[in-house]
């Protein structure tokens, strides 16, 4: 990998982004050009919106799973023809790839037969984005649409025996805390030749096992996947704010301004305030200043006053002198 233009899109948008600010995200726009395309869709700023919009999964909310589970399908609303062309489009893209889209394309049972009018033919997103070298993500194609999917209680590699599984709150019981009779499990620091099965995994546990453990997660109220993300955005409740925005670069923006200009006002009070405090003293000091001017007349005249008086009293004294 030389660069970050390499990175592909979803490592930006799965992963990355969470992490990154506004300005960390304008700043990436003017890195290059290949970087400026990724960062200024609507995609992008849909998820940095969504940061600080308050986000509830109600009964009607589309479950589409993560990125890599992704589905699309053609849509209903794609007339014959286009839907023909679109299905040879898949044919020949598939026909042509290398050995590492062959195996996917096994892995998934897509072949020439289930490409057909008839069976509507599904994908994962990530391979119709491998395909073709575009980027979807949260949006499907031009003539499809994203599939809904029911809830996958366990993934592969990623929810061990000893935490709690993806779609969990942290409440939840880890399986190896549940005992559950038939759990198999090895202890820590056993070393695991390659390629063996790793019983650690709650996917590799016997069916009896993985049963019971989802009789419990339902018991606890789990029953959809409380991450966000993997819903169609425009599915979910945003507590009575719309928020399918043309351009949400323009609606974030907006917000982070109204954001700042509140956290301007009470500096501007306190600065309002201190300004009002000054122009008190400086009457102050006016007033004091005009008081100065007043008793210095004031004690000027005493003193002229006091002089004269000094003044006659000596000449009278001359005066008895001389009788």
């Amino acid at each position: 990998m030389d660069s970050l233009n390499d990175i592909p899109y979803e490592v930006y948008i799965e992963y990355f982004l969470k992490y990154f600010t506004v300005k960390e995200i304008g700043s990436l726009t003017m890195t290059s050009k290949t970087l400026k395309i990724i960062f200024d869709s609507n995609e992008i700023w849909k998820k940095q919106h969504f940061k600080t919009t308050p986000i509830k999964i109600i009964d009607t909310s589309v479950y589409i799973s993560s990125y890599e589970y992704r589905k699309i399908k053609i849509s209903d609303k794609v007339i014959k023809s286009d839907r023909k062309l679109m299905i040879k489009e898949l044919k020949h893209k598939f026909n042509n790839c290398d050995i590492n889209f062959n195996i996917k394309k096994r892995c998934l049972q897509i072949s020439e037969e289930t490409i057909d009018l008839d069976n509507k033919p599904d994908i994962r997103l990530f391979i119709y984005n491998d395909l073709f070298k575009t980027s979807y993500y949260d949006k499907p194609p031009p003539g499809y649409e994203l599939c809904e999917v029911p809830l996958k209680y366990f993934n592969e590699r990623r929810d061990t025996i000893f935490s709690t599984h993806i779609h969990c709150c942290e409440s939840v019981q880890s399986l190896y805390s549940l005992n559950i009779p038939g759990t198999i499990w090895y202890g820590y620091g056993v070393v695991r030749q390659p390629g063996t099965k790793n019983e650690l995994y709650i996917c590799n546990q016997p069916k009896s096992v993985q049963e019971a453990y989802i009789d419990y997660l339902k018991s606890e109220g789990i029953t959809r996947s409380n991450i966000s993300n993997h819903y169609i955005a425009e599915t979910l409740d945003y507590q009575g704010v719309k928020v399918n925005y043309k351009s949400f670069k323009k609606m974030t923006l907006k917000k982070l301004f109204t954001k700042e200009k509140k956290k301007q006002n009470p500096l501007g009070k306190k600065v309002y305030k201190l300004k009002d405090k000054i122009n008190n003293i400086d009457n102050q000091i006016i007033l004091l200043e005009k008081q100065k001017k007043d008793l210095i007349k004031e004690w000027d005249f005493f003193v002229l006053y006091k002089n004269k008086q000094v003044s006659f009293c000596d000449k009278l004294e001359i005066a008895v002198k001389s009788i």
